[in-house]
């Protein structure tokens, strides 16, 4: 039997509460809760599972700050199969809507824990060392992941990278730009689908 998850993004929601779980990491200890995502930097699973249909839920806003150094943005949400039994054939992937519009572009790569411990970075803006990170986008580019057995976890690492095609982040850098289209200078609400597709193995 396959069932996929499906997850919106970088405000994030589950169908299906019962399933493949997604969660905040802690630093400091398994099970501990985060309820933000800017400190959801790789170490642990929490206990707080990503809030369903809810603004910023992934990455906030996009700060002046990180506009004007358009420094890449990371966090790490952790996979927790749930289920009573395991699960295999997994694949992973993003869709996006109208993405030749958005003002970020968005990678995502992946961690095994050691002894249920992720790598884990000092802030939203440190890249994990130990992390490839590919597109992902569509189900044709789906990343496989290893068959989780009961209560196995994987880190979800997600890249945010200003995208510099964009014809509003290039505007910025243009006073008279800027002035004209004052009321368009915040980052937009960007969505993109998480899918996952497994099969349950009974």
């Amino acid at each position: 039997m396959q069932k996929v998850v499906k997850v919106v993004g970088h405000q994030l929601y589950f169908i299906k509460h019962n399933t493949m779980q997604l969660f905040y990491t802690v630093v400091n200890l398994e099970g501990q809760p985060n309820g933000d995502p800017n400190f959801s930097l790789g170490g642990f699973c929490s206990s707080s599972i990503v809030p369903s249909e809810s603004m910023g839920s992934v990455f906030g806003g996009l700060s002046e700050y990180a506009l004007e150094k358009k420094k890449p943005q990371y966090i790490c949400i952790c996979l927790k199969n749930v289920f009573p039994h395991s699960v295999k054939n997994i694949l992973f992937w993003l869709d996006f809507d109208d993405e030749q519009y958005y003002q970020c572009k968005y990678r995502v790569g992946f961690s095994l824990p050691n002894n249920r411990q992720f790598e884990n970075v000092p802030s939203i803006f440190a890249k994990p060392v130990y992390v490839e990170f590919d597109t992902a986008h569509g189900m044709n580019d789906a990343i496989e992941l290893p068959n989780m057995q009961p209560d196995d976890v994987i880190g979800v690492w997600f890249e945010r990278r200003i995208n510099d095609d964009n014809s509003e982040v290039i505007g910025r850098s243009n006073p008279d730009w800027l002035f004209e289209n004052r009321e368009r200078t915040k980052l937009k609400e960007e969505w993109f689908d998480i899918k996952i597709k497994f099969d349950e193995d009974k």
